[in-house]
């Protein structure tokens, strides 16, 4: 990291679904083939589609994040190569990302999450580091990786499970497990680099955490818990931060959690999961907190969906 601080303004305005690579308000599945090409379903239609997201770039690439770095209201992707180096594939409106260098991750860091943590309309990325635990931002909308440490702490024991708008003001905050002792659940209330840790509560004994998003359209981010027989409930939230806990459907085993967003255009957060067999894709669909289920699409079962922080849960 270079350690300076960029600065600017952007759109800012209602919050734009995760992972909406095209524009279209609906939120998009993002797929990657063993070998390295990367395909985008978009399930906006009558019928679910599929295309090549070029460029074709090496496997060994990872895709570390997502989210809108330059502000034009389409997601990026955020890749890292084998030696270091970040890298931001800016989407364009011809469904093709341009890649722009954005500087060297330094040993011991990895990418925590992606959010807009300061409310200037563009995505950053939460970095954390294994030993210390010490947590930057950086903002990507300069064209390189230009970094800030975030005020608040939180011990090595503690997680970071998901970002997202818990307290309605937003601004994106960052989510938190404990995994010692009763597993405390916090989250940072972000202001840019200055950060108020708020307590929501103990982990719920023989679940984890799957997830986020506005489950119930008002304005703020919920948490999605999945226990360990499958079954699925909601911390729905409010802006003072009480806690009311929801049911929300049973989920066989068979099925995976791979990700939150708005696959309907609703403006209310869906639940993505996956036959990990055959490779459909079945969609919560939650209206106002009321779910349906269908299958929307599927994909070769070797095939990894990208881009979604909620790919492995915390039993505790």
């Amino acid at each position: 990291f270079d350690g300076t601080i960029v600065t600017g303004g952007g759109p800012v305005g209602e919050p734009d679904p995760r992972n909406d690579f095209n524009g279209d308000g609906v939120s998009d599945i993002l797929l990657r083939a063993g070998f390295g090409p990367v395909f985008v379903i978009d399930v906006a239609g009558a019928s679910a589609q599929t295309s090549f997201l070029p460029p074709f770039l090496p496997a060994s690439w990872e895709i570390i994040g997502t989210g809108d770095f330059n502000g034009d209201g389409l997601d990026d992707l955020l890749w890292q190569t084998p030696r270091g180096a970040v890298l931001v594939g800016e989407m364009g409106s011809d469904g093709k990302a341009s890649l722009s260098f954005g500087g060297m991750m330094p040993d011991g860091w990895s990418i925590a999450g992606t959010g807009d943590f300061d409310n200037d309309g563009y995505d950053d990325a939460l970095f954390r580091h294994a030993t210390t635990g010490e947590v930057v931002i950086a903002s990507l909308s300069g064209g390189s990786l230009a970094t800030e440490t975030v005020s608040a702490s939180t011990p090595l024991s503690a997680r970071i499970v998901a970002t997202g708008d818990f307290d309605g003001d937003g601004t994106d905050d960052v989510l938190w497990q404990d995994l010692t002792g009763a597993g405390s659940v916090d989250v940072w209330q972000m202001d840019g680099a200055s950060a108020t840790t708020a307590t929501l509560g103990a982990a719920v004994a023989g679940a984890g955490i799957a997830g986020a998003g506005d489950f119930t359209a008002d304005g703020v981010d919920d948490i999605l818990w999945r226990e360990a027989d499958g079954d699925l409930f909601i911390w729905e939230l409010d802006q003072d931060g009480t806690v009311n806990t929801q049911p929300v459907s049973a989920l066989g085993l068979e099925w995976e959690v791979v990700g939150t967003g708005d696959y309907t255009g609703d403006g209310t957060d869906d639940i993505l999961a996956r036959d990990t067999a055959t490779g459909d894709f079945g969609l919560i669909a939650m209206d106002n907190g009321v779910p349906s289920w269908e299958i929307i699409a599927t994909a070769p079962p070797g095939w990894s969906v990208e881009g979604q922080q909620a790919d492995e849960f915390l039993f505790v």
